[in-house]
Protein backbone atom coordinates (compact mmCIF):
# COMPACT_ATOMS: atom_id res chain seq x y z
CA UNK A 1 0.00 0.00 0.00
CA UNK A 2 2.60 2.43 0.93
CA UNK A 3 4.57 2.00 -1.90
CA UNK A 4 1.29 2.75 -4.17
CA UNK A 5 1.08 6.03 -2.45
CA UNK A 6 4.28 6.56 -2.95
CA UNK A 7 3.91 5.42 -7.20
CA UNK A 8 0.75 8.08 -7.08
CA UNK A 9 2.40 10.54 -5.12
CA UNK A 10 5.34 10.36 -7.60
CA UNK A 11 2.90 10.33 -11.02
CA UNK A 12 0.79 13.48 -9.31
CA UNK A 13 4.36 15.79 -8.53
CA UNK A 14 5.95 14.69 -11.64
CA UNK A 15 2.54 15.78 -13.38
CA UNK A 16 2.65 19.32 -12.00
CA UNK A 17 5.76 19.50 -13.16
CA UNK A 18 4.96 18.43 -16.90
CA UNK A 19 2.25 20.47 -16.80
CA UNK A 20 3.88 23.52 -15.53
CA UNK A 21 6.22 23.32 -18.46
CA UNK A 22 4.08 23.10 -21.02
CA UNK A 23 2.27 25.85 -19.73
CA UNK A 24 5.75 27.52 -20.07
CA UNK A 25 5.87 26.28 -23.63
CA UNK A 26 2.05 26.57 -24.79
CA UNK A 27 2.68 30.00 -26.87
CA UNK A 28 5.83 28.31 -29.09
CA UNK A 29 4.06 25.31 -29.63
CA UNK A 30 0.87 26.56 -30.49
CA UNK A 31 3.38 29.15 -33.60
CA UNK A 32 5.03 26.22 -34.65
CA UNK A 33 1.95 23.99 -34.49
CA UNK A 34 1.11 26.86 -36.80
CA UNK A 35 4.36 26.90 -38.77
CA UNK A 36 3.97 22.80 -39.58
CA UNK A 37 0.12 23.47 -40.83
CA UNK A 38 1.49 26.31 -43.25
CA UNK A 39 4.16 24.32 -44.45
CA UNK A 40 2.06 20.84 -45.51
CA UNK A 41 -1.12 23.50 -46.61
CA UNK A 42 2.08 25.07 -48.86
CA UNK A 43 3.26 21.37 -49.96
CA UNK A 44 -0.21 20.62 -51.22
CA UNK A 45 -1.05 23.79 -52.66
CA UNK A 46 2.10 25.14 -53.57
CA UNK A 47 3.90 23.68 -56.72
CA UNK A 48 7.17 25.22 -55.81
CA UNK A 49 7.31 24.39 -52.13
CA UNK A 50 5.83 20.71 -53.42
CA UNK A 51 8.69 20.85 -55.77
CA UNK A 52 11.40 21.40 -53.34
CA UNK A 53 10.12 19.26 -50.85
CA UNK A 54 10.11 16.48 -53.03
CA UNK A 55 13.61 16.72 -54.00
CA UNK A 56 14.40 16.38 -50.74
CA UNK A 57 12.43 13.22 -49.61
CA UNK A 58 13.93 11.82 -52.76
CA UNK A 59 17.20 12.17 -50.85
CA UNK A 60 15.99 10.68 -48.20
CA UNK A 61 15.09 7.55 -49.97
CA UNK A 62 18.17 7.61 -52.16
CA UNK A 63 20.06 8.37 -49.53
CA UNK A 64 18.46 5.79 -46.05
CA UNK A 65 19.71 5.71 -43.42
CA UNK A 66 22.65 8.65 -43.83
CA UNK A 67 20.13 11.17 -44.90
CA UNK A 68 18.25 10.96 -41.44
CA UNK A 69 21.84 10.24 -39.30
CA UNK A 70 23.33 14.00 -41.01
CA UNK A 71 19.85 15.86 -41.25
CA UNK A 72 18.81 15.00 -38.08
CA UNK A 73 22.69 15.57 -35.95
CA UNK A 74 22.15 18.79 -38.51
CA UNK A 75 18.70 20.44 -37.55
CA UNK A 76 18.86 18.67 -33.59
CA UNK A 77 22.03 19.51 -32.56
CA UNK A 78 24.54 21.36 -35.23
CA UNK A 79 22.19 24.48 -35.82
CA UNK A 80 20.72 24.80 -32.37
CA UNK A 81 24.32 25.13 -31.16
CA UNK A 82 25.48 27.05 -33.73
CA UNK A 83 22.87 30.20 -32.89
CA UNK A 84 22.91 29.69 -29.30
CA UNK A 85 26.95 30.23 -29.34
CA UNK A 86 25.93 33.51 -31.48
CA UNK A 87 22.90 34.56 -29.11
CA UNK A 88 25.13 34.17 -25.79
CA UNK A 89 28.98 34.26 -27.06
CA UNK A 90 29.79 30.81 -25.64
CA UNK A 91 28.32 28.31 -25.77
CA UNK A 92 27.71 26.19 -22.43
CA UNK A 93 28.68 23.29 -23.75
CA UNK A 94 31.62 24.44 -25.58
CA UNK A 95 32.97 25.82 -22.45
CA UNK A 96 33.00 22.32 -20.89
CA UNK A 97 35.16 20.36 -23.70
CA UNK A 98 34.77 19.24 -26.83
CA UNK A 99 33.65 15.97 -25.54
CA UNK A 100 30.50 16.86 -24.65
CA UNK A 101 29.64 18.68 -28.10
CA UNK A 102 30.95 15.31 -29.58
CA UNK A 103 28.52 13.58 -27.30
CA UNK A 104 25.33 15.25 -28.46
CA UNK A 105 26.46 15.47 -32.24
CA UNK A 106 26.33 11.56 -31.44
CA UNK A 107 23.40 11.67 -29.69
CA UNK A 108 21.11 13.26 -32.59
CA UNK A 109 23.20 10.71 -35.13
CA UNK A 110 21.97 8.03 -33.33
CA UNK A 111 18.37 9.60 -32.49
CA UNK A 112 18.25 10.35 -36.89
CA UNK A 113 18.88 6.46 -37.35
CA UNK A 114 16.24 5.10 -34.78
CA UNK A 115 13.95 7.85 -36.02
CA UNK A 116 14.03 7.14 -39.68
CA UNK A 117 13.71 3.44 -39.26
CA UNK A 118 10.93 4.14 -37.15
CA UNK A 119 8.92 6.05 -39.47
CA UNK A 120 9.60 2.83 -41.63
CA UNK A 121 7.97 0.34 -39.17
CA UNK A 122 5.24 2.82 -38.49
CA UNK A 123 4.43 3.07 -42.26
CA UNK A 124 4.42 -1.11 -42.76
CA UNK A 125 2.26 -1.42 -40.29
CA UNK A 126 -0.26 1.38 -40.44
CA UNK A 127 0.12 1.63 -44.38
CA UNK A 128 1.72 5.01 -46.74
CA UNK A 129 -1.68 6.85 -47.16
CA UNK A 130 -2.70 9.93 -45.44
CA UNK A 131 -6.31 8.67 -44.35
CA UNK A 132 -7.40 10.67 -40.89
CA UNK A 133 -7.78 7.33 -39.95
CA UNK A 134 -4.17 6.01 -40.95
CA UNK A 135 -2.64 9.55 -39.32
CA UNK A 136 -4.47 8.96 -36.14
CA UNK A 137 -3.31 5.34 -35.77
CA UNK A 138 0.42 6.63 -36.45
CA UNK A 139 0.09 9.52 -34.02
CA UNK A 140 -1.18 7.02 -31.11
CA UNK A 141 1.64 4.69 -31.85
CA UNK A 142 4.18 7.44 -32.17
CA UNK A 143 3.41 9.66 -29.14
CA UNK A 144 1.62 6.69 -26.58
CA UNK A 145 4.32 3.44 -27.16
CA UNK A 146 7.56 4.58 -29.66
CA UNK A 147 8.06 8.16 -27.19
CA UNK A 148 7.61 6.61 -23.78
CA UNK A 149 9.92 3.49 -24.54
CA UNK A 150 12.56 4.40 -26.49
CA UNK A 151 12.77 8.25 -26.99
CA UNK A 152 11.92 9.69 -23.81
CA UNK A 153 14.47 7.00 -21.65
CA UNK A 154 16.87 7.95 -24.15
CA UNK A 155 17.01 11.75 -23.85
CA UNK A 156 16.57 11.99 -20.26
CA UNK A 157 19.17 9.13 -19.57
CA UNK A 158 21.62 10.62 -22.16
CA UNK A 159 21.54 14.17 -21.16
CA UNK A 160 21.67 13.81 -17.63
CA UNK A 161 24.84 11.20 -18.33
CA UNK A 162 26.64 14.51 -19.90
CA UNK A 163 24.77 16.69 -17.63
CA UNK A 164 26.79 15.29 -14.39
CA UNK A 165 30.17 14.91 -16.33
CA UNK A 166 29.87 11.50 -17.72
CA UNK A 167 30.96 10.23 -13.94
CA UNK A 168 29.19 7.13 -13.26
CA UNK A 169 29.10 8.06 -9.63
CA UNK A 170 27.48 11.51 -10.02
CA UNK A 171 24.64 9.57 -12.48
CA UNK A 172 23.67 6.84 -9.80
CA UNK A 173 23.33 9.71 -7.29
CA UNK A 174 21.38 11.98 -9.38
CA UNK A 175 18.68 9.28 -10.25
CA UNK A 176 19.05 7.94 -6.62
CA UNK A 177 18.13 11.52 -6.27
CA UNK A 178 15.38 12.34 -8.62
CA UNK A 179 14.71 9.05 -9.99
CA UNK A 180 13.83 7.88 -13.69
CA UNK A 181 10.24 8.25 -13.58
CA UNK A 182 10.23 12.04 -11.51
CA UNK A 183 12.38 13.36 -14.64
CA UNK A 184 11.18 11.17 -17.66
CA UNK A 185 7.25 12.13 -16.75
CA UNK A 186 7.40 15.91 -17.08
CA UNK A 187 9.40 15.65 -20.50
CA UNK A 188 7.01 13.34 -22.22
CA UNK A 189 3.95 15.59 -20.88
CA UNK A 190 6.00 18.92 -22.56
CA UNK A 191 6.38 16.39 -25.49
CA UNK A 192 2.81 15.31 -26.14
CA UNK A 193 1.76 19.20 -25.61
CA UNK A 194 3.71 20.09 -28.39
CA UNK A 195 4.67 17.14 -30.72
CA UNK A 196 0.78 15.35 -30.45
CA UNK A 197 -0.21 18.09 -32.88
CA UNK A 198 2.70 18.24 -34.70
CA UNK A 199 2.96 14.38 -35.34
CA UNK A 200 -0.72 14.81 -36.78
CA UNK A 201 0.51 17.30 -39.23
CA UNK A 202 3.32 15.52 -40.04
CA UNK A 203 2.14 12.26 -41.20
CA UNK A 204 -0.34 13.93 -43.57
CA UNK A 205 2.72 14.25 -45.42
CA UNK A 206 3.99 11.40 -48.00
CA UNK A 207 5.78 8.96 -45.98
CA UNK A 208 9.63 10.26 -47.42
CA UNK A 209 8.71 13.74 -46.38
CA UNK A 210 7.99 12.91 -42.67
CA UNK A 211 11.30 12.73 -41.43
CA UNK A 212 12.89 16.30 -43.02
CA UNK A 213 9.97 17.97 -41.87
CA UNK A 214 10.25 16.65 -38.42
CA UNK A 215 13.83 17.62 -38.51
CA UNK A 216 12.74 21.17 -39.71
CA UNK A 217 9.78 21.33 -36.79
CA UNK A 218 12.68 20.11 -34.21
CA UNK A 219 14.73 22.25 -35.19
CA UNK A 220 12.55 24.96 -34.27
CA UNK A 221 11.53 23.47 -31.31
CA UNK A 222 15.08 23.28 -30.14
CA UNK A 223 15.45 26.96 -30.54
CA UNK A 224 12.33 27.90 -28.69
CA UNK A 225 13.73 25.51 -25.83
CA UNK A 226 16.99 27.14 -25.86
CA UNK A 227 15.80 30.76 -25.88
CA UNK A 228 13.10 30.03 -23.11
CA UNK A 229 15.85 28.25 -20.95
CA UNK A 230 17.80 31.42 -21.45
CA UNK A 231 15.20 34.02 -20.64
CA UNK A 232 14.55 31.86 -17.76
CA UNK A 233 18.09 31.73 -16.48
CA UNK A 234 18.50 35.76 -16.55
Amino acid sequence: MTKGLGLLELVKKSGRVGLAGAKEVIVPGVALQLFALVLIVCYFNVASVRSVLDVVGGLNVSFYPWFGVLSTTLFGGVIPMLIESLYVKSHPQLKKGVGKVAYTLLYWAVAGAMIGAFYQVNAAIFGHDNALWTVVKKTLFDQFIWLPLIPAPMMVLCYLYRDVDFKNTGFREALAKHGYWERAIPVIIVNWMVWIPSTLIVYTLPSPLQLPVMNIILCIWSLMLTFISLKNSN
